[in-house]
């Protein structure tokens, strides 16, 4: 094939044409080489496309995601968790109730302390389901609440 008769082909037939080729053991490289063709002007079109090479195939990533309805779906809930963060009002379910409790904008600290290891693996373990929010809003909101309760 020739790069006219590659640039007439649809997105479909040129991917068909190129995992081909891959397959065959050739690497874009020298696809683009025997096309004539610049590297990036044979994948850049293609990506734009959500064509990706992925494993040494062309593959539509789009069609990926929407095939795995669980990467959908807990790239969504994390998005809906970044949109709650971003406006700085974070919702933590507590038992039947959800509470809302706006975490003061401020930078972050390393801090060092030392806790029973009984209620650390506890934590951690706490922690380690809860894939909304991140470990250190956990306890920052932990102490937060704790201090009102106890003034």
């Amino acid at each position: 094939m020739n790069k006219q008769d590659y640039l007439k082909l649809d997105d479909k037939a040129r991917v068909n044409f190129l995992n081909a080729e891959l397959s065959a053991g050739k690497d874009i490289d020298q696809i683009a080489s025997e096309l004539n063709m610049q590297k990036q002007n044979l994948v850049n079109p293609l990506n734009q496309k959500g064509y990706y090479l992925i494993n040494n195939v062309f593959t539509n990533v789009f069609t990926l995601v929407v095939q795995n309805t669980e990467v959908l779906t807990d790239v969504l809930t994390r998005l809906e968790a970044l949109e709650k963060h971003n406006t700085n009002v974070n919702t933590y379910t507590n038992t039947e109730v959800d509470t809302m409790i706006d975490i003061p904008d401020g930078e972050i600290k390393l801090v060092s302390f030392r806790m029973n290891s009984t209620v650390y693996e506890n934590w951690k373990q706490y922690t380690s389901s809860q894939k909304l929010y991140k470990s250190q809003d956990l306890l920052s909101f932990a102490l937060l609440e704790y201090m009102e309760k106890h003034k």
